[in-house]
């Protein structure tokens, strides 16, 4: 069995670059791109950043790792876009795209589990 590849490592802009983009946008930290990376690959799972923002790049890793084995089997990409949400704040639009019927499968099993189970 080969070694499990480290997690992708996602690379921050600089403090000072960050901020001298946000002011040559009149101070909107919203659009900044925070990161190089737009998108990384991990565990499978493609994970994307509208804005190549490292912090949404680092949550959407997280919740790959949270995931089982299984369930990372049925995710193929996690897409994030701070600005899609009408809420202000850290509450952000987050879309999964699913391998459909890897999916069906995995909620076929839990179902018939449970029924077994008498859930």
């Amino acid at each position: 069995m080969s070694p499990k590849a480290p997690r992708p490592q996602i690379p921050v802009f600089e403090r000072e670059v960050i901020d001298a983009e946000a002011r040559r946008r009149g101070g909107d930290y919203d659009k900044v791109r925070t990161s190089t990376h737009r998108s990384v690959s991990w565990e499978g799972v493609q994970v994307e950043s509208r804005y190549s923002d490292a912090s949404e790049l680092t949550l959407m890793l997280d919740m790959v790792d949270a995931l089982s084995a299984t369930q990372v089997s049925a995710v193929k990409r996690i897409w994030c876009d701070s600005s899609g949400s009408v809420c202000v704040g850290p509450l952000w639009y987050v879309a999964t795209k699913v391998r459909f019927a890897r999916w069906v499968q995995l909620i076929a099993a839990t179902h018939s589990a449970n029924f077994s189970a008498g859930v």
